[in-house]
């Protein structure tokens, strides 16, 4: 854009010579109007970086989160397991249990039939 504008003020230079105070305005209106473009160009870089510092905070944003998702899934995943190891545990408990009431409830039974039969 710096070129085409500095090939226009040259142009306007030289009809400048020819033509006189007309040209010379013509001159300032492109100096004004590569005020202007530079205003511009600013706030279109502005802009876009502006954009992109959104874009990096919505991208930390949704890593974070990601991070955070994935640390509770992991703690609750080993929270599981250990209910599992535990309910496990008692599983086998319980069986051992009624492994033992069942010793047990034969014991009883020979007993009360030893009983029984000293009775008679």
């Amino acid at each position: 854009m710096r070129r085409e504008v500095e090939e226009i003020r040259a142009m306007v230079v030289r009809e400048a010579g020819r033509q006189g105070s007309e040209l010379w305005s013509i001159l300032e209106l492109v100096d004004g109007l590569e005020r202007h473009c530079r205003r511009l160009l600013a706030a279109k870089d502005e802009a876009d970086r502006l954009s992109g510092l959104r874009l990096a905070t919505v991208e930390r944003e949704a890593t974070a989160a990601r991070e955070s998702t994935t640390k509770e899934a992991r703690r609750l995943k080993k929270e599981l397991e250990a209910m599992a190891a535990a309910n496990g545990d008692l599983g086998q408990r319980e069986a051992s249990l009624a492994e033992e009431c069942g010793r047990r409830a034969l014991a009883i039974a020979a007993l009360e039939g030893g009983l029984a039969e000293a009775r008679r």
